[in-house]
């Protein structure tokens, strides 16, 4: 039987392909267990921005949500862009305290 093996190019590993980024439908769906940890992580997420100052909410919510640059941050929150991109990092490391890894 391990002799079947050892001469079997077919079980070679340096014949082994890896997908040209296709992906079966059921690789695209997380699991029950991923989906309950998604699920976790966003609440813990919202709890964390719940607790950040208004302007640091909105700095993170327009990045991240609305797709908003900096400069279009800077102009709807009536800020310089750089004092807009000095809130966004501050607002992460705050996130990141308040929320933990």
């Amino acid at each position: 039987m391990l002799r079947g093996y050892l001469d079997t190019a077919k079980r070679d590993p340096a014949r082994e392909h890896h997908g040209d980024g296709i992906h079966l439908a059921a690789d695209d769906q997380p699991s029950p267990g991923g989906q309950a940890v998604l699920r976790e992580e966003t609440v813990r997420l919202a709890e964390g921005l719940s607790k950040l100052p208004r302007d640091m909410q909105q700095v993170l919510l327009g990045r991240h949500v609305d797709g908003c640059s900096h400069a279009d941050l800077a102009e709807r929150m009536g800020r310089t862009e750089g004092a807009i991109r000095v809130l966004y990092t501050r607002a992460l490391r705050r996130l990141k305290d308040v929320c933990g890894e």
